[in-house]
């Protein structure tokens, strides 16, 4: 029987279950019908305050039905029942699983605010589990994601989703169901083998289960492993995520290369999987192995520079010392390069933005200005002509970022040059810096220049950085 096992559970997920609300998720199948029996039937001392909730895809012609048999049950309980209608007309042209999906948690959420009701509850069993970790498994998913439904999950949105059937398998719930003659409706759709899932339920877990009876179990097992060495990981990734990641935005993380490769290739490898997972994959973007072994690649390369191609518009460029996972089109954006790096030699120039252009010349060298920089603001950088020290970049200034300001070596940090010179805390990140290629700061456009910058205390001084800015 499934209701003792089932108990245990629900005190151990949380002692204090009784105190609490719970919103169950009942579509009117056997499994979400079983798991409001098993709620309902619960003992006073352990049973939550119970409310239902159901969605009406308008996908079968059954769906009308099975929301009235639900709202119809729910009342002979006392149990209240939200509904929710997904009409056809909302229906999208592509991906209608996933939008449904979507659709269906979004709703859960609204409720489960509205209600007070601490937990939302779905009827996913082991079966399902089984189903998801092996399709995940075929399709190639990352190491982390191969231990499939969690027990407990906590969303981004403050929904906390609890799944206590997962301790049991399909049969065994029909077989309850049997047992307390417990209605239910039966969605036929479940036998079409067009569905990926469906071949996975139909074909391959029953050819599983005949190799071994166990199947089940050594799921649940393999997936609280996995579950463990994910909490492994995760400690040792996390302290140092906060060292290499130099910047994130919506649309661009920035990297310190140099950093990431002091570490080892197992933890770098498990560094750009939590990146990948915090950048792309939570947002619904893919990755797959194939892109991050050439991510890894692209680091450990000997060119300095490369650009990867990963999946809806976004890549993974590397700049020397920086790298940068962003969106491709935010390249031409002016408003969105605030971080990325530009190499700079002898003979060049560049525009850094639309109304920004630098030029690196030898002293006393003529220049020819772009007609487009007629009558822009002009400052001046003297720079060493020591070849170790090329390429120059010119890059946004970084966390913990210094330059030496006196004949002693001693250094200030760029935070606190650009306080004293009084520059408004919104432009400090606008700030561009000239390092050289020791990761030496040899100035602060157009704000402050590096006592290694002044011409009389030194003979090395050849070149000059000229750097052109026009009004906003």
């Amino acid at each position: 029987m499934l209701i003792e096992p089932f108990k245990q559970l629900i005190t151990r997920i949380d002692e204090q279950i009784h105190q609490k609300k719970i919103l169950l998720a009942v579509s009117g199948g056997v499994d979400s019908m079983v798991l409001l029996a098993l709620f309902t039937g619960l003992p006073d001392e352990c049973r939550p305050n119970i409310e239902v909730v159901h969605v009406n895809h308008h996908l079968r012609q059954e769906s009308n039905e099975e929301e009235k048999f639900v709202k119809e049950y729910c009342h002979q309980l006392g149990v209240i029942c939200h509904c929710k209608e997904w009409l056809e007309c909302h229906h999208p042209l592509n991906n209608l699983e996933a939008a449904a999906r979507d659709m269906r948690y979004a709703f859960f959420a609204k409720i489960a605010k509205e209600q007070n009701c601490d937990y939302v509850v779905t009827a996913h069993h082991g079966d399902d589990q089984a189903e998801t970790i092996l399709m995940r498994l075929v399709k190639g998913s990352q190491f982390r994601n191969l231990g499939g439904i969690q027990t407990v999950t906590h969303r981004a949105n403050g929904l906390t989703v609890c799944r206590p059937l997962l301790i049991f398998s399909k049969e065994m719930i029909y077989e309850f169901a049997k047992a307390q003659n417990i209605p239910y409706r039966e969605d036929q759709t479940n036998q079409i083998t067009t569905y990926t899932r469906n071949r996975y339920r139909l074909q391959v877990i029953p050819n599983l289960k005949q190799e071994n009876p166990n199947l089940l179990e050594h799921i649940q097992n393999f997936s609280r492993q996995i579950g463990y060495a994910n909490e492994v990981i995760e400690s040792v990734i996390e302290p140092l995520l906060a060292d290499i990641v130099i910047s994130k935005k919506v649309t661009c993380w920035q990297l310190d290369v140099t950093k990431l490769l002091r570490e080892s290739e197992a933890v770098r490898y498990f560094i750009l999987v939590e990146i990948m997972q915090q950048a792309l994959v939570e947002k619904g973007v893919s990755i797959n192995e194939r892109q991050l072994s050439a991510v890894l690649s692209l680091l450990t390369a000997q060119k300095g520079q490369g650009v990867i191609q990963l999946s809806a518009g976004w890549v993974f460029k590397k700049r020397y010392a920086s790298a940068f996972l962003m969106i491709a089109s935010d390249t031409s954006d002016s408003n969105e390069r605030v971080s990325e790096p530009y190499q700079l030699s002898v003979g060049e120039n560049l525009f850094l933005s639309d109304k920004e252009w630098v030029t690196l010349v030898s002293a006393g060298e003529t220049v020819i200005f772009p007609e487009k920089c007629q009558g822009w603001q002009r400052w001046e950088l003297a720079v060493s002509s020591d070849s170790q020290k090329y390429p120059l970049m010119i890059t946004r200034r970084q966390p913990g970022d210094k330059m030496i300001y006196n004949a002693q070596g001693q250094r200030k940090k760029i935070k606190r040059v650009l306080i004293d010179q009084k520059v408004p805390k919104e432009d400090r990140e606008k700030i561009w810096v000239v390092r050289d290629a020791q990761q030496e700061i040899s100035g602060i456009i157009p704000i402050k220049k590096s006592y290694l910058s002044i011409i009389t205390e030194t003979d090395k001084i050849h070149y000059r950085l000229i750097y052109l800015k026009g009004e906003s």
